[in-house]
Formats: structure tokens, C-alpha cells, sequence
């Protein structure tokens, strides 16, 4: 089986016990696309983790704009908030030219949703 270079994050809707096989299978909603996926198989799935402060990672920032496109670009994870469950993230905007700041010295930092977050896989 192939293995996705990155974990992404998603909400479990509900879960459904196979007492035949002793295990559980899930229905997800994926936190970035909002696709529905159903009977993901228990070990497939892991605990949310907080990301570490300097952790690189995909960003959704389609969803910034408000337009609800996905846009995904190379970020760093600079804070996490316990409470509301986001990142402030500096993007890499190389890696997208329409997000340079008009000074070559500012750094783009973001606000995101850890829905919006990616992590690749160490």
C-alpha cells in the first residue's frame, strides 16, 4: 500500500462497531477539501497532535480569502492557541508569488484553523 508523504487533519462523525472483526470503522469529514469519507478503518486513523512551533506544513489558505478555494502552500507553524485550536503560520511565498508582501523584508503571518494545516510525515 502506498503511504501519503503527509497526515491531514479531519473530524470523525461516526463510527461504526464490526463485531465480527472486533474493530471499528469511521466516517470522517477531511478538514481541508470538507469531503465526506466513510468506513476509514481504525488504524488508519491517529489522535490529533499539536504541531510544534517550527514544524513545516501544507496551508490551506484558499480558505483565508473567504472564497473557500483550496490553496495550498508551504508554511511553518510559528504559535499554536489551545483554546481556539489554530496556528499562526508564516508562509513561504515563494513557492506563490501572489502572496509576496510589497516588502521583500515582511513576513506573511496567518491565523489558520488546524483544519487547515497539513503535516507531512516525519
Amino acid at each position: 500500500t502506498h503511504t501519503p508523504p503527509f497526515v491531514f487533519p479531519a473530524t470523525v462523525t461516526a463510527a461504526k462497531y464490526h463485531p465480527e472483526h472486533k474493530s471499528y470503522s469511521y466516517a470522517l469529514v477531511h478538514g481541508i477539501t470538507k469531503t465526506n469519507m466513510n468506513n476509514v478503518e481504525e488504524n488508519l486513523l491517529h489522535t490529533y497532535e499539536v504541531q510544534d512551533v517550527g514544524t513545516r506544513s501544507l496551508c490551506n489558505v484558499g480558505s483565508a480569502s473567504g472564497e473557500g478555494d483550496i490553496l495550498m502552500i508551504p508554511c511553518t507553524i510559528v504559535s499554536h492557541s489551545d483554546e481556539e485550536h489554530n496556528y499562526e503560520v508564516v508562509l513561504n511565498a515563494a513557492a506563490n508569488p501572489s502572496l509576496r508582501s510589497s516588502r521583500r523584508d515582511e513576513e506573511e503571518i496567518l491565523s489558520l484553523s488546524y483544519l487547515s494545516v497539513q503535516r507531512f510525515l516525519q
